[in-house]
């Protein structure tokens, strides 16, 4: 970035610059006067060739400095972006495992009541019951 001690230099150069024109606008016009002329809107031109560098570098760090903030701001919203996906899938792959645990039971209790269901022989599926048939017989 610019310093403000830079600007103030510049602003001294073209002060001084400009009361050189002054004092030699003064008189008469020579060969020299016209030298010292030319010679003074160079000094003009570079000055300000060399403050519009400065600032030309001052913008370029500033943009820099802008894109590296956007550069982390969306970044970070990636991030977190990610990261509710990755809790989001984390959470499915919960439900999803406890509904394959529930199916299971399910699955299981069904298979026992379509045993009973279509079983002739309840004995076989129910030692207890054998045993209690045995007792009554």
């Amino acid at each position: 970035m610019e310093n403000v001690s830079d600007t103030v230099n510049a602003n001294k150069d073209l002060k001084l610059i400009a009361d050189k024109l002054l004092s030699l606008s003064e008189g008469s016009v020579d060969e020299n006067k016209i030298d010292s002329l030319q010679n003074i809107f160079e000094q003009i031109v570079s000055t300000i060739n060399n403050a519009s560098k400065k600032l030309k570098n001052s913008l370029k760090n500033l943009e820099k400095l802008i894109q590296r903030y956007r550069n982390l701001f969306a970044s970070r919203k990636k991030l977190s972006l990610l990261r509710n996906i990755f809790n989001f899938s984390i959470l499915l792959k919960k439900a999803l495992l406890t509904q394959i645990s529930v199916f299971t039971k399910l699955k299981s209790i069904s298979f026992v009541y379509q045993k009973i269901k279509y079983s002739n022989h309840l004995i076989t599926i129910f030692p207890k019951l054998q045993s209690i048939n045995y007792i009554k017989a």
